[in-house]
Formats: C-alpha cells, structure tokens, sequence
C-alpha cells in the first residue's frame, strides 16, 4: 500500500505542476510553463498531457518570439516561423502518442509542428488524424487546409475551410461532452473494419 500511496503523491504532485504551467502558459511564459512540463515528467514519465503540453510550449515559444500571427506568417511563408523548437516538440508529441495513441490534441499539435517546419505531407496527415478521432475539431479542419494551401492544393484547403466555417457557425449543433466520446466511435470503426 505505502508504493501506491507515494504514486498516487506522484501524481497529485505532476497535476499540480501541470496547472501551474497552464497558468504560465496563459501569461505567455513558455520558459517557465517548459520548465513546470519538465518537472512533471519527472515525477510521472508516463503523463501524455505533460509530455503535449511540453511540446506546445515549445511551438508557442517559436509563435510568441517571432511576435506575430501564426498563420498569416505561415501563408506568407515568412523565415521567421522557424524560431521554434519543432524538432524537440515533435519529440514530445511523439511520446505524448506513445503513452496514450489516440489522444487527437497531439495530432494535431505535431501537424502544427510539421507544417511550422515545412513539412506539409506530415502536417496534412497528423491533422486528419485528429479530425478521424474528433469529427468535429474545426481548429483541425482550418490547420489542414492552410497546409493544403501551401502545398498548392486548393480545392482540398476550400473543402476544409468551408467545413471549419460549418462547424464554428452552427450555434446549435449539439457537442459531445468529450473527445473521449470519439474515441470510442474510431475504435469501435476500427475494430468493424479488421
């Protein structure tokens, strides 16, 4: 009992830490918000949301010091945008993936990271990843379409524009609680398919 009692601590201790980042993440303090993701990692290396939130500081910090809008930099294909530290957030991602596969907010993290890096195949893939586990993610529908632009492919970015547009200008469109409710449907849409 007393080994559970010091994870269950463990835990208790990287949540803690893992609020705290948020909240430096809300001021823009992604050295500080890094440093808290880092701790928590070392008290629990099997936290997947340390380990993405990580990884977000660090694209963030590329976006905040380049000091502008990510995505009119993007479509501008501006030099600046590869201020950040994509390669180590990729990693994070990478890991967050690992330790829990279907989570869609690090798809569609790492796609933000590849599609920074110029990376547009990797970027078009992870955020229909994402859109595959939650349907309804406009953020991810908008994300894919500004890689579709800059790899010259028109029609397909249109396509997903106007569904973002669809997704944030329904008012009433009733919302599952979570993106766990996705989950279970890709899962059991897999599973069908085998």
């Amino acid at each position: 009992m007393p080994e559970n009692n010091h994870k269950d601590d463990l835990q208790a201790r990287a949540n803690e830490l893992l609020e705290r980042a948020e909240e430096a993440i809300e001021r823009s303090d992604f050295d500080r918000a890094t440093a808290l993701c880092t701790e928590a990692i070392g008290l629990n290396s099997d936290n997947y949301q340390a380990y993405h939130m990580r990884g977000v500081c660090r694209v963030e910090r590329g976006k905040h010091d380049a000091g502008v809008n990510l995505r009119s930099k993007v479509l501008k294909l501006d030099p600046t945008i590869m201020k950040g530290e994509y390669e180590l957030a990729i990693e994070d991602f990478n890991k967050a993936l690992e330790i829990a596969m279907y989570y869609p907010r690090a798809y569609h993290s790492r796609g933000l990271a590849y599609m920074l890096k110029g990376d547009f195949d990797r970027a078009v893939a992870d955020f229909t990843e994402a859109i595959e586990y939650n349907p309804d993610n406009a953020d991810a529908y908008r994300d894919r379409a500004i890689a579709y632009i800059l790899k010259g492919e028109t029609a397909l970015a249109i396509k997903d524009y106007s569904e973002a547009m669809e997704l944030t200008t329904t008012p009433n469109t009733p919302r599952p609680p979570s993106w766990s409710f996705y989950l279970r449907d890709v899962r059991e849409r897999r599973e069908q398919d085998k």
